[in-house]
């Protein structure tokens, strides 16, 4: 039912608990626990907590803390036929922090939300992330920031990149027959 890539390495701690036969909907799965020095989507995590329950019509990621040395982000979820919802809550953060930067000599502090509805693969939803208290090479830079929301067949991304030196907004249609629209606006960049 899930694309989700299981978590490697590390180790963990879970407890279970199987419930059956006291109603109609079929088996129910839940579980609780913790999980040290793991990678997962190709990121590093010192730990993490989790409560998830399991019913054959559906999955519940009740709450997921994942730490790493400077923040935590928290991950809440629904997810069945035809509903699925993902929120994730950055809170403190680092950028330098995070794997897919690489050695990037950028510095900064990663926090906001998403919350993803529907299909993943071209999901909807709404979200603020922003990077702030940033450094390029020892520069101080200007805060960014994107934003996405959905509403009425469409979805939109827009941000800003060094305060308000490179905007941007892309749109998305569900609409057939619609094309994307891009449009960047650049000033003393």
């Amino acid at each position: 039912k899930l694309d989700f890539p299981v978590p490697k390495g590390g180790k963990t701690n879970v407890r279970i608990r199987i419930e059956g036969g006291h109603d109609p909907e079929g088996i129910e799965v839940a579980a609780n626990g913790t999980s040290r020095n793991f990678s997962w989507y190709g990121e590093k995590w010192l730990s993490s907590s989790y409560n998830v329950r399991y019913r054959p019509k559906f999955f519940e990621l009740s709450r997921a803390i994942m730490v790493k040395r400077s923040g935590v982000l928290e991950a809440r979820g629904h997810f069945s036929t035809g509903r699925s919802e993902l929120s994730l809550i950055s809170r403190g953060l680092r950028i330098e922090e995070l794997n897919w930067i690489g050695k990037a000599p950028i510095q900064g502090e990663v926090t906001g939300s998403v919350r993803l509805k529907g299909n993943f693969a071209r999901p909807t939803g709404e979200g603020d992330i922003r990077l702030g208290n940033t450094f390029f090479r020892g520069n101080r830079l200007e805060d960014s920031n994107l934003l996405l929301k959905s509403g009425k067949g469409e979805t939109e991304i827009s941000g800003s990149i060094l305060g308000e030196r490179l905007r941007g907004r892309l749109v998305h249609s569900e609409k057939k027959g619609l094309e994307d629209e891009l449009i960047l606006f650049f000033k003393s960049f």
